[in-house]
């Protein structure tokens, strides 16, 4: 329409675009409002938000068919911050107490617990979780660990070895 117009020298104040013209402005401002509503989120989400810091990015699996279903959704699970803990069963009722049968600690066997606090499996997890940085709290450690295992699949290989010599599944 517009070239046409252009041909005959007219241009009129009428003159519609239809949206594919501006189809990637619109695709670059929705990607654009997305990302930052995601980050200034608070609230549930924010284990997650402060791994993956850019919520369009392929998935960290993408393209890596070797890899089995039972370890991408235990990786899946350690980034979400969501697992089959006992805290889970609890709240679906499938137990009567949320707390850790492995430690004697009487706490609530959590995601956290399981990787932070657990008396059995923090010794075996702290090597493959931190790397000696002082200074620094063991939950922005965990989390730092594995933002950088998104890029190096390794650092969840070694953490997924380390969850089946202790017998954890999620």
């Amino acid at each position: 329409m517009a070239s046409n117009e252009i041909r005959h020298g007219e241009i009129s104040n009428s003159i519609t675009s239809h949206f594919t013209d501006v189809y990637k402005l619109i695709v670059e401002h929705q990607r654009q409002v997305w990302s930052t509503t995601y980050t200034n989120a608070d609230g549930a989400g924010a284990w997650t938000r402060a791994i993956i810091q850019d919520p369009l990015r392929p998935p960290w699996f993408s393209g890596r068919r070797e890899l089995n279903r039972r370890y991408i959704t235990t990786i899946n699970r350690l980034i979400l911050g969501h697992a089959f803990t006992n805290s889970f069963k609890f709240l679906m009722k499938k137990r009567n107490d949320p707390d850790c049968d492995l430690c004697e600690q009487h706490m609530v066997q959590d995601l956290q617990h399981l990787l932070l606090k657990c008396t059995r499996t923090r010794t075996s997890l702290n090597p493959v979780l931190h790397d000696g940085t002082v200074g620094v709290d063991d939950r922005a450690r965990v989390l730092e660990y594995l933002k950088r295992a998104l890029n190096n699949t390794q650092l969840f290989r070694e953490l997924w070895d380390m969850l089946n010599i202790l017998q954890i599944q999620f």
